[in-house]
């Protein structure tokens, strides 16, 4: 799936966790509906249609610090050309070119 630059994926009460450049700081993938309830997909759990996905990270309290910024950002463009469906931000609107631009500072 998205692990295709050799991102180590794990699955931890619920939630997929990527450590991207900063593993203290991982991104996260869970469930939007119902949020946090994300099945195991890498051992196989049965699960019910996911209806979306939340896509969560940490912003860094320096700039300077922005590594898992892109990363964040690059994977959630990858996402974007794997899943059918609508991409939103925070606000419920539509992902942009400017959404990343304003993510990544």
């Amino acid at each position: 799936m998205v692990a295709r630059k050799r991102r180590p994926l794990r699955f931890n009460q619920k939630i997929f966790l990527i450590d991207g450049q900063q593993p203290a700081n991982p991104i996260t993938i869970t469930n939007a509906f119902p949020p946090g309830e994300m099945p195991d997909l890498l051992r196989g759990e049965t699960h019910a249609p996911i209806k979306g996905i939340s896509l969560l990270v940490k912003p860094p309290l320096h700039k300077r610090r922005n590594q898992q910024m892109y990363v964040y950002v690059e994977l959630a463009k990858e996402m974007q050309t794997h899943f059918s469906g609508a991409m939103l931000n925070a606000e419920r609107e539509p992902t942009t070119d400017d959404t990343f631009e304003r993510i990544i500072g």
